[in-house]
């Protein structure tokens, strides 16, 4: 993948590469969504885990900038939005 043979990897380039680079999305989103974390909190959560040294305003930056790249609507103002307060083509159960 991306000219890498992840077949080789080791156990944590092997990590790395998962939490960097690729990355599952369940088929029934509502199992995933914690209803307690806004949905900017678990982004700029996912992304310190990869890399502990970035800024929580960067992480939000990066936040902003995956929401806008899958075309989230108001993408600004759902960094806030808890998951059930989102439309179901933004990841809720409603």
């Amino acid at each position: 993948m991306l000219g890498r043979d992840v077949l080789a990897l080791d156990d944590e380039e092997l990590s790395a590469f998962r939490g960097q680079t690729v990355s599952m999305i369940f088929q029934e989103p509502a199992l995933a969504l914690d209803p307690v974390y806004t949905s900017a909190s678990k982004k700029r959560r996912r992304k310190r885990d990869a890399s502990r040294r970035q800024k929580q305003t960067d992480a939000t930056a990066r936040a902003l900038e995956m929401l806008e790249s899958v075309r989230i609507p108001s993408a600004k103002r759902r960094l806030d939005a808890y998951p059930h307060e989102m439309s179901g083509a933004c990841g809720s159960a409603r």
